[in-house]
């Protein structure tokens, strides 16, 4: 009892002080004489990211109220409930993003790598069996060229991304994979689901169709 009286106590100081802070559980609500039901504008704190959001609180899930807005319409009343970012605003994030993420090929060899593996290790003043932590031969999968010919096995790493669109039927998304073949209609994106990684099973290379290194 007095352990949970004591988390209470504690969650009540800690919404205090996001309170004081403009941040958290507490955020403050900001005046506004617009009539009518519209939408704020949010931005981050680096401007790479802005969204329309239902709000008058001065934070939303990270993003500043701007005293910019546009009327409430059944479109935006349902992209600020579904977290949905606005393509046109976020162009260069969008942009920025895409291009940090380009197809590889890895091959799975056999090296002299750091990490974890279960060996035996001098441990008590006796050696063990158990997970270690060292450096030790085993495999793993390491970046290539995709000119380079190799006898291990490879796979392919490619990348799509995933826009979200509006309509009569509500809220839908779709896969692409470039950002020019985004069609107008889809005019949303979600950052966390903004890239999706697609590994390949793994192969062999066929020499005679491969160029060597």
């Amino acid at each position: 009892m007095k352990h949970k009286k004591y988390n209470l106590i504690r969650v009540g100081l800690i919404c205090s002080s996001l309170l004081f802070t403009n941040s958290g559980c507490g955020v403050k609500t900001v005046d506004c004489d617009i009539e009518g039901e519209h939408v704020h504008l949010y931005v981050s704190e680096s401007n790479l990211l802005s969204r329309y959001i239902e709000s008058e609180k001065m934070r939303v899930k990270g993003l500043n109220r701007t005293e910019e807005y546009l009327l409430l319409t059944d479109e935006l009343a349902q992209a600020s409930g579904n977290g949905l970012y606005p393509v046109k605003e976020n162009l260069d994030y969008i942009t920025m993003k895409i291009n940090s993420y380009s197809p590889k090929r890895e091959a799975y060899v056999y090296d002299y790598i750091y990490g974890s593996y279960y060996g035996y290790g001098f441990s008590s003043g006796k050696y063990e069996y158990g997970l270690q932590y060292g450096y030790h031969w085993d495999h793993e999968w390491q970046e290539i060229s995709f000119n380079e010919y190799t006898e291990d096995q490879v796979r392919d790493i490619t990348y799509q991304y995933q826009f979200y669109k509006i309509d009569q039927e509500g809220v839908s998304s779709k896969l692409f994979d470039s950002l020019e073949e985004v069609p107008d209609e889809y005019q949303y994106f979600i950052p966390a689901t903004l890239i999706k990684k697609n590994v390949s099973e793994s192969y062999y290379l066929d020499k005679e169709k491969q160029k060597v290194k």
